[in-house]
């Protein structure tokens, strides 16, 4: 008789056993702290009551056991003062920066801003030159000689005085910045969404030039004002309020979830403002020479199980592919081998489109499609005309092969033919992990085996013919 019941190992539940018996054990540690402080307290101050005589001498026997419990009272009282501080702090921010909020909702149109408040960190900058593509972003510098805010490894700039200029542009001069904690390849400028031929630019200015400025105001009972300024005019194009400068001697600390604007924290006005800070029209259209559009394709029409693939091969008669395969040439280890985004960027270029893992690179109309599909698991590659899902078989079973177009819409279904059978003399499984195209076929390249050890899987290539996965694209458009 099956039953839900875990067992656990003795290892195991003997650290489980510890780790209760220990929080059973704080609570009643801790109540007897408190008693204990209490006891104390009320000994001492209640020996100094019947010792004292008459009021003068009590004063003094209270003056003295004041004295003599300091050590104890005073961190007591400092602790309430400064809960009861932070509570009322975190009260008054919470209404006011959700009052400012109500009356400028944004969002903040800008082409650029300079940041004065030294907030700005690494992943901040990559926001606002890449998700939101200002036209550049300029930094106010510091002592401390970074581009970017408290984090633990800064992006170093050349100077410690001034504003630092930060855009992407063309990399045919070969001035791209780099930080020293970080490979070129794997900089964040090197990957998408910004387009091959383009790096990290930084230079150096000695007044800003943006027309806005992101800065910090003090407030109200040393309130912090977080504000977004048209640089001329001096004039207040949105301020949001928390108590940061209060609890904290530090930078302030940006988060892009929408929950954390005017957070009942007392901390979350830089962050409110800055979310709300978005590229114009005129900034977004000058970004597309530059970054690709981020976008979800949501693919519809996939089975959801093994079993409702197979119906459906059953149903509509699944046409068997006259699909081919042999043994890898190469070691098994270049299957694994990732390309670099740069090489993915020009197989898009060449072909039109081009997969990397569940990514849509498609150049032309400037988009970089996250795949997203539920149900059967596969691996998804494309001939640049549609997309085309490769199941991962059962062992002994058929694989599955699907055609999605490019607004994500399953139009077609097919069987490849069955694979070679090799020596171990049982059903195989193949799992594929890595395509090409040639002139003729889309290559699928894959482990095919069962169990683990080398001696069980080997890696095997597929080759679909081309032009029966036209005919399927071409039989299936309405």
């Amino acid at each position: 008789m099956h039953t839900n019941r875990t067992k656990f190992s003795g290892k195991y539940s003997a650290r489980k056993f510890r780790q209760r018996g220990a929080v059973e054990f704080a609570e009643p540690f801790f109540l007897l702290i408190f008693l204990g402080i209490g006891a104390v307290l009320f000994v001492v101050f209640g020996a100094a009551l019947l010792i004292g005589n008459g009021k003068r001498g009590k004063l003094k026997s209270l003056a003295v056991a004041c004295l003599i419990t300091s050590p104890i009272l005073v961190p007591l009282v400092l602790t309430f003062v400064g809960g009861t501080r932070n509570a009322f702090l975190k009260s008054v921010t919470d209404s006011i920066c959700k009052q400012e909020l109500k009356e400028t909702p944004g969002p903040f149109l800008v082409n650029s801003f300079v940041d004065t408040t030294g907030g700005m960190r690494s992943e901040d900058l990559q926001y606002f030159l890449t998700k939101a593509p200002m036209d550049f972003i300029e930094i106010k510098l510091t002592a401390k000689g970074t581009l970017t805010g408290s984090q633990d490894y800064p992006w170093k700039a050349e100077k410690s005085e001034g504003y630092a200029r930060l855009s992407i542009g063309g990399n045919a001069d070969g001035n791209c910045y780099f930080p020293d904690s970080s490979r070129p390849e794997s900089f964040f400028s090197s990957r998408p969404p910004i387009r091959p031929g383009y790096c990290l630019k930084v230079s150096y200015l000695d007044q800003p030039t943006s027309a806005y400025e992101v800065s910090h105001e003090l407030s109200k009972y040393v309130l912090s004002r977080w504000v977004l300024k048209e640089r001329e005019t001096g004039k207040t194009v949105a301020g949001f309020t928390d108590a940061h400068r209060a609890f904290y001697d530090t930078a302030p600390y940006m988060t892009l979830h929408e929950n954390d604007r005017c957070r009942p924290n007392g901390n979350s006005g830089y962050s409110t403002l800055m979310q709300l800070i978005r590229p114009t029209s005129e900034a977004l259209a000058r970004a597309s020479s530059r970054l690709l559009r981020r976008e979800t394709l949501r693919v519809q029409g996939l089975p959801l199980t093994v079993d409702a693939a197979k119906s459906m091969r059953t149903q509509i008669r699944s046409k068997v592919l006259s699909s081919t395969d042999e043994p890898y040439e190469d070691s098994s280890t270049s299957i694994f081998k990732p390309r670099s985004a740069a090489e993915n960027y020009a197989l898009g270029e060449k072909y039109g489109a081009w997969v990397d893992g569940n990514t849509l690179i498609r150049p032309q109309p400037g988009l970089l499609q996250t795949l997203e599909h539920q149900g059967l698991y596969g691996k998804w590659a494309t001939t640049g005309t549609q997309l085309i899902f490769v199941q991962a078989n059962e062992l002994g079973s058929e694989i599955s092969i699907f055609g999605v177009d490019f607004s994500g819409r399953t139009t077609w279904s097919a069987q490849l033919a069955p694979l070679t059978p090799w020596g171990i003399g049982a059903p195989l499984r193949f799992e594929s992990y890595r395509f090409d195209l040639t002139a003729d076929h889309l290559l699928v390249y894959g482990i095919y085996g069962r169990g683990t050890g080398e001696e069980n899987r080997r890696p095997w290539t597929i080759k679909i013919p081309l032009a029966q996965l036209e005919e399927k694209r071409l039989e299936a458009k309405p």
